[in-house]
């Protein structure tokens, strides 16, 4: 385990699609008038029912594709939205749904024909362009992806989540300057934008720069829930050398959230370094109690205990740590010299 939950994001949580369901926020008049059911209190037998009576009700065949889809039932939920295409083909919200549920189902082809058989119905549609850049980030188009992103800019010149976008692009290709630049528009724009916060303090945060603090707190400012964040801000100011913060606002973030079990490592990390070893004890027995699995916090933990003389405790531990990563020679070298 890395000291260190900075993500970096690389846009894990906003473009690796597998790891989502799509948010969908758009329906057709037709499905609000004829439609009551939500889609989540609707089983698939009873909307197919209403599919039987009412076969050219292309809201009923979305519905019942997102159902499916909530249930992993890819192929049905894929055939659905298609059906639903051929009824009305001038709804960008089911294209952006047949290109989600493609990807899901690992159809990147087929994902990025939704999206250009759409675009080519309706070519200036920001949702579409944007999830294209999004599917086009996921394939490594990042050439493509600006392209992309132009046509958006033509459309929307002050489209802040275009901006977000382009940071990513330049992220992936290695140039943190325009990235930078890219976050900062975006927020310039819109403030409320809090992904763009977070990735600015991110960057900068790797790149060891003070000022990522003020961005991790403009993200918290918009949700102070966020303990990912809240670690990230720890992180860094753990490596900008401000050890009490930094120790202040891991704790925080147990408090808010007490199973969020990387907090606790570093902080047990950062009292172990500190030679305060029963407080890193407790902070990794609880680490090691959420991930039993992680090799590097029973080390740490033995190390502790070896530095309090307690023998048993910490030959358990380098024998557990051993274990788990057998490659690592140093664990195995730990529990040797603790056996003797």
């Amino acid at each position: 385990m890395n000291t260190m939950k900075i993500t970096f994001r690389q846009f894990l949580q906003l473009i690796f699609i597998p790891a989502l369901l799509i948010c969908f926020q758009g329906c057709s008049e037709k499905q609000k008038e004829t439609n009551p059911l939500p889609a989540g209190e609707a089983d698939v037998s009873l909307l197919s029912e209403m599919i039987r009576k009412d076969p050219q009700n292309d809201s009923l065949y979305f519905i019942r594709a997102k159902k499916y889809l909530s249930e992993n039932v890819l192929d049905s939920a894929i055939s659905d939205i298609r059906q639903a295409i051929s009824l009305n083909g001038k709804n960008p919200d089911y294209f952006a749904f047949w290109s989600e549920a493609s990807l899901l189902a690992n159809d990147s082809k087929n994902a990025l024909h939704a999206l250009d058989t759409a675009l080519g119905i309706i070519p200036d549609n920001r949702k579409l362009l944007q999830d294209k850049v999004r599917l086009q980030l996921i394939l490594r188009q990042y050439m493509e992806g600006m392209a992309t992103l132009d046509h958006l800019f033509l459309v929307d010149p002050q489209n802040a989540y275009g901006y977000y976008l382009a940071g990513h692009i330049f992220i992936e290709s290695g140039d943190t300057g325009r990235a930078v630049n890219s976050y900062q528009k975006a927020v310039d724009l819109d403030p409320e934008l809090r992904e763009a916060w977070i990735q600015l303090g991110d960057v900068l945060s790797y790149m060891k720069n003070p000022i990522c603090i003020r961005y991790y707190d403009n993200a918290l400012r918009l949700d102070s829930n966020d303990v990912e964040t809240g670690h990230n801000k720890a992180y860094a100011l753990q490596m900008l050398g401000r050890i009490e913060e930094a120790v202040a606002q891991y704790k925080q973030n147990i408090r808010r959230d007490s199973t969020y079990e990387l907090s606790y490592y570093n902080l047990g990390i950062l009292y172990k370094n500190r030679d305060s070893f029963p407080q890193a004890i407790e902070m990794l027995n609880t680490s090691i109690l959420l991930n039993p699995e992680e090799a590097s916090t029973w080390f740490a933990r033995g190390e502790c205990h070896a530095q309090l003389k307690n023998k048993t405790a910490a030959q358990e531990d380098f024998k557990k740590a051993s274990a788990l990563r057998p490659e690592e020679l140093r664990y195995k070298k730990a529990w040797e010299q603790m056996s003797k």
